[in-house]
């Protein structure tokens, strides 16, 4: 069974350009941060869910963390909300 820090390795090996939008010992911090403070793999699953959907926003618009805007993370939080309804139309979790 893969744990959350398995899918984190896949998604940044695949392809290190992701470095470039979030860094990835940024975002394993924040899951141990989150696992430490409790959440079980099944939460840090989630939160990783989000934030590599997060990652698939600002790359598609060629923006980096420090070009997020208040804007920006609306609509980001927008796109996924939509992004998850074709995910759960599709069959996929």
């Amino acid at each position: 069974m893969d744990n959350v820090y398995d899918y984190i390795n896949d998604f940044y090996t695949n392809d290190d350009g992701w470095n470039m939008v979030i860094p990835r010992d940024d975002v394993e911090t924040y899951i141990r941060k989150c696992a430490w403070q409790g959440m079980d793999d099944k939460a840090l699953q989630k939160e990783w869910d989000n934030l590599s959907i997060f990652c698939i926003y600002l790359e598609n618009d060629m923006l980096e963390m420090q070009d997020v805007t208040e804007e920006i993370l609306v609509g980001c939080v927008i796109w996924a909300c939509r992004y998850g309804d074709v995910r759960r139309n599709q069959g996929v979790p």
